[in-house]
């Protein structure tokens, strides 16, 4: 029996997993655990290579594991609730390993049969996915490999269906993406593979990846949902993202219910300028599900701005005025505008290059987007 870390494994042999990594199931202090051995990066344990490279191959692997767990300690939760984020890093050796709380295994609901399910039962899932993702892209993460197999689907004793997102191995912050995004491609959005086209920090491709991309994925998962068999959009190419070169949309099912339909469709926009935020995926399923909840469904609208690094807004509700910060974004640029919305927990920042972001108000405090007077 193989001990990690004081993780006991179950299996002698690792199961391949999407995301650079091979998966086991392991046990600690009377609980279950789900790893993953990393296949990259190695650490270099070798004597034969040159002090340069062994260097060199240390500040790598340093910044790898600095960017994984910003990326955990930014995302919502504790890893136990519907978004199943990974814990804890360690190595051993060479190998990097994730670590993340298995979860409770009564199989999950194939996504080819969620057709089966009823209307309101498939938006109450797309609720709930499209609330974690919300949460998520606040903070400015994108999932980054979105498909049917990360998002686990099962049915309690109660006969109650719960959903969990899982495997943040490919997640990223929208500003400093990877040089590549290891996803499947079947789910990739055009600009994800228009960027894993070029290689190196210079992609003219990155001001392109936003947490759009998630979005364009979703409408994929989305449209599996509710057509029979799990079929994807129609598509004149193999991959929906093919389209693009083509001037094409993708082809919607004609049998998906009309409000279900409409919303998969703006997703599916092969510009992602033209598609909805998960923010406005969550209000019309929420407006799917409860009608009557419209006016608290519709997403938050400006109601004070700041113009000018130099002016300041007071936040009604918390009584305090909010004021552009220093932070800089990893593309380097700055805070140039900051809106204060309805909702008293959001701020809309603008930043130097003219893209807008919504954040949580203490995320954006934290990164220095935002300041308090």
């Amino acid at each position: 029996m193989q001990i990690l870390n004081g993780y006991e494994l179950d299996e002698v042999a690792w199961k391949a997993k999407g995301g650079g990594g091979m998966c086991n199931i392991a046990t600690k202090d009377g609980k279950k655990f789900f790893i993953k051995k990393m296949l990259y990066p190695k650490y270099p344990v070798s004597s034969k290579f040159s002090d340069d490279y062994i260097s060199e191959k240390i500040e790598e692997c340093d910044a790898w594991l600095r960017y994984r767990k910003k990326i955990i300690s930014s995302l919502p939760g504790d890893g136990q609730g519907n978004l199943v984020k990974p814990i804890e890093y360690f190595r051993d050796g060479a190998t990097y390993y994730e670590v993340a709380y298995c979860i409770d295994d009564n199989g999950s609901i194939p996504y080819d049969r969620m057709y089966a399910e009823s209307e309101e039962t498939r938006a109450r899932i797309m609720l709930t996915i499209s609330t974690v993702l919300e949460d998520m892209h606040n903070k400015g993460i994108v999932h980054g490999d979105l498909d049917p197999g990360n998002i686990f689907i099962s049915r309690s004793t109660g006969g109650n269906l719960i959903t969990k997102l899982i495997d943040f191995t490919d997640s990223f912050f929208a500003d400093n993406p990877p040089e590549s995004i290891m996803s499947k491609e079947y789910w990739w959005s055009p600009e994800v593979a228009l960027y894993n086209q070029y290689e190196g920090k210079d992609n003219p491709f990155r001001k392109l990846l936003s947490c759009k991309a998630d979005v364009f994925s979703l409408g994929i998962i989305f449209h599996q949902y509710c057509t029979e068999g799990g079929e994807g959009p129609k598509c004149t190419e193999s991959r929906v993202w093919k389209e693009l070169g083509k001037g094409n949309k993708p082809r919607i099912n004609p049998s998906i219910e009309p409000r279900f339909k409409n919303l998969i469709e703006s997703m599916l926009e092969l510009e992602p300028d033209n598609r909805p935020s998960m923010e406005e995926v969550h209000s019309t399923l929420l407006h799917i599900l409860k009608p009557e909840l419209k006016a608290a469904a519709s997403k938050d609208v400006p109601v004070k701005t700041v113009v000018s690094s130099g002016g300041s807004l007071k936040a009604e509700p918390l009584g305090e005025t909010l004021v552009p910060g220093a932070g800089r974004r990893g593309n380097g640029s700055t805070v140039t505008n900051i809106t204060q919305l309805r909702n008293p927990r959001k701020i809309k920042v603008r930043f130097s290059n003219g893209e807008e972001q919504i954040y949580d108000l203490q995320f954006a405090i934290q990164q220095g987007f935002v300041e308090r007077r």
